[in-house]
């Protein structure tokens, strides 16, 4: 009977060590294929040897979900990914972005180091949903505004299977900070700023619940730390996105500000954001500007 059980346990350990050693090649391998891979078509792409090698049941729904990041002609907008992975699968896909993002340290750690301490790492679940849907959005947006066009696209959070508003707003906000930065550049690099091509893709973003992106108002969420920047700390969720979702809508404003037959769009924006709300002026790098915008001094 001890012989039996500890043949058992043996093999037991033997099998799980196995189990952990493929995942781990996989993770590398799947990293590999994401910094690899620059939206080729769908056929190479499917077929690649590279792919065919990850064969991880635990990793499934990640090597799907990288595959179709990188698809030229991607699906990522679908009801398919946009509603919210199990658990493990959405700890995967930010480990893979983890393995990523080591590639551009100074000094990149050891990959399997690296997989390691993540994989015992207590993440905050709301991270791990933040990197999911930030992942989504980039691959959105990273052929900036030439080819962007949300314009006919009506998201609904609560389809999604996101449980509360903290959800639902990570949803929301991963999309909007990417959907912000293709208009920046207009306001801010450009000499003098062009205002008219940064409103021409602003009319181009999607809707939330059928209503206008800047009517999106549910976030009194919960806080957590994420990391935005692989040179600093964790940072407050709260204080970075609203920020950027803020300024976001005042772009909005002022572009709208340019001429006066956009005066009752502007003042819609102006009224119906959370621009007005003042609880969420704590989070805003312009908190002065929108004193003296709403409160007139």
């Amino acid at each position: 009977m001890k012989i039996k059980l500890l043949t058992l346990l043996l093999s037991f350990s033997l099998f799980s060590f196995a189990q952990t050693d493929s995942y781990t090649k996989d993770i590398v391998q799947l990293a590999s294929i994401y910094d690899t891979f620059t939206k080729i078509t769908d056929s190479t792409l499917t077929a690649s040897a590279e792919i065919q090698s990850i064969t991880s049941p635990n990793l499934k729904v990640a090597k799907d979900f990288i595959i179709e990041l990188k698809k030229k002609n991607s699906a990522i907008l679908t009801s398919k990914f946009l509603t919210k992975p199990d658990t493990a699968s959405l700890k995967s896909i930010y480990i893979i972005r983890a393995v990523h993002y080591n590639k551009f340290e100074k000094e990149p750690k050891d990959e399997l180091a690296v997989i390691d301490s993540l994989v015992k790492e207590q993440t905050n679940y709301y991270e791990l949903l933040s990197c999911y849907y930030g992942f989504i959005f980039s691959s959105v947006t990273q052929s900036g505004g030439d080819s962007f066009d949300l314009s006919n696209v009506n998201f609904t959070p609560a389809d999604y299977k996101l449980e509360n508003e903290t959800e639902k707003a990570i949803f929301f906000l991963e999309g909007m900070e990417r959907f912000g930065m293709l208009i920046w550049g207009y306001i801010h690099i450009a000499k003098p700023p062009n205002y008219e091509k940064a409103l021409v893709l602003v009319n181009k973003y999607p809707t939330y619940n059928g209503e206008a992106y800047y009517k999106y108002i549910n976030l009194d969420i919960d806080d957590f730390l994420v990391k935005k920047d692989r040179d600093h700390p964790k940072e407050s969720y709260k204080k970075y996105y609203l920020n950027k979702y803020m300024n976001t809508v005042l772009y909005h404003v002022l572009c709208l500000a340019q001429k006066p037959e956009y005066e009752d769009e502007k003042l819609d924006v102006l009224l119906n954001s959370i621009l007005r709300n003042e609880m969420y002026w704590e989070y805003s790098e312009n908190a002065e500007i929108l004193d003296q915008i709403y409160n007139r001094r």
